[in-house]
């Protein structure tokens, strides 16, 4: 893929705990998606892996073991909140706690899963749920920003704190804040002067936008261009 001109690859990680995968019955096991991260750095494949919280039978152990395993792959974890998505098996499981069909289906168009739940689908209450991811998020942020370990535990705190406050703004101020920090972090200026200097050592990515421009030349949907080149030679 990579000698073909694949730009990044998206690993469904979703989580660092083997518990977790196997209550999502996603038939993974750890070992087998470390290697495929393995394999990525290795050919000099950027990626994305994305994470998600807040499955049934989610719990601070869990969270702490995703952060480890985030830790120990130099991986930053973003995740999304679980998600309700009509005539899956697991809305089928909750239907019934539905009672507002109007906000579930406006909740849906907003596609802003990383900043609130519709439905809190684990036994945690939403304060610690919410407490848990920003925890989460923070730590491995300040693992990835600071190599001296006296310096993340205070880096952390301070990530934690922004992250709170990002939570109860409107959403231009947060996309603004969120803009500002992603152009602006260390880790990822060093991304950019290794991609520019010809690193081949693959690195994960952000997703959205960021993510599209750290990966390659081009963040537009290709998918008419290649229909049509396909057309073209048949």
């Amino acid at each position: 893929m990579k000698r073909a001109g694949c730009h990044y690859v998206l690993f469904g990680v979703e989580s660092g705990s083997q518990r977790m995968l196997d209550l999502m019955e996603k038939n993974a096991k750890l070992p087998a998606v470390s290697a495929g991260l393995s394999a990525a750095r290795k050919v000099g494949m950027n990626f994305i892996s994305n994470f998600m919280i807040g499955h049934p039978g989610e719990t601070a152990e869990t969270v702490r073991q995703t952060v480890e395993f985030c830790k120990s792959h130099r991986l930053l974890f973003l995740p999304s909140y679980v998600t309700l998505f009509p005539n899956s098996k697991m809305f089928h499981l909750v239907v019934s706690k539905i009672k507002d069909w109007a906000k579930y289906f406006d909740w849906l168009s907003r596609v802003d899963y990383s900043r609130n739940f519709f439905m809190n689908l684990t036994e945690l209450a939403d304060r610690d749920l919410m407490r848990l991811r920003n925890w989460a998020v923070s730590e491995t942020l300040a693992a990835a920003l600071c190599a001296n370990a006296l310096l993340q535990r205070p880096a952390a705190w301070l990530l934690r704190a922004g992250l709170v406050a990002s939570d109860h703004m409107p959403n231009w101020a947060r996309r603004l804040l969120r803009n500002f920090l992603l152009y602006t972090l260390p880790f990822l200026d060093l991304f950019k002067k290794r991609a520019a200097q010809g690193d081949r050592s693959g690195r994960q990515i952000p997703p959205g936008d960021l993510g599209q421009e750290l990966a390659g030349p081009s963040s537009e949907d290709t998918y008419e261009e290649s229909l049509r080149a396909l057309q073209s030679s048949t």
